[in-house]
């Protein structure tokens, strides 16, 4: 099924979607939340966890720029008083808002996942850091 938005993409954007079809012409359905609830599995080592961290705080600020230009569209008036200008409005905003499916509940969903991942990159930062400082108080070696 083809998407309704893919003639807004660019040619280049295009044959990137292209390419993903012909290398994967039947794709299985991905579990969102499923994949959501995976995020605090990762393992990071502490000596780049700070590397880590700078990238997911830089990935966090995009995604909530993305949210305020999605807010932005929830508030989209039609150009003009015709049916078709407020029916394309109006399927903009749905698409734009926080419901189920929609872009601003997938957002939404992303920044609380990323933050999450910040604030587990920083507690085990602690628990590692900790876990030195007891190791060098009991006469162990700081690696």
């Amino acid at each position: 099924m083809a998407d309704p938005d893919e003639h807004l993409l660019t040619p280049s954007q295009r044959h990137l979607l292209d390419q993903q079809k012909r290398a994967n012409p039947s794709p299985r359905p991905v579990d969102v939340q499923g994949s959501l609830s995976q995020a605090g599995r990762y393992r990071i080592d502490p000596a780049h966890a700070s590397k880590a961290l700078a990238k997911l705080q830089e990935a966090l600020k995009e995604v909530r720029s993305i949210g305020e230009a999605a807010r932005e569209l929830q508030r989209l008036d039609p150009p003009y008083n015709d049916p078709y200008s407020k029916a394309a409005v109006k399927s903009i905003v749905q698409r734009a808002s926080d419901e189920q499916g929609c872009h601003g509940k997938a957002n939404k969903d992303l920044e609380t996942t990323i933050q999450n991942m910040i604030e587990n990159i920083k507690a085990m930062v602690r628990e590692h850091q900790n876990t030195e400082d007891k190791n060098v108080g009991i006469g162990g070696n700081r690696s």
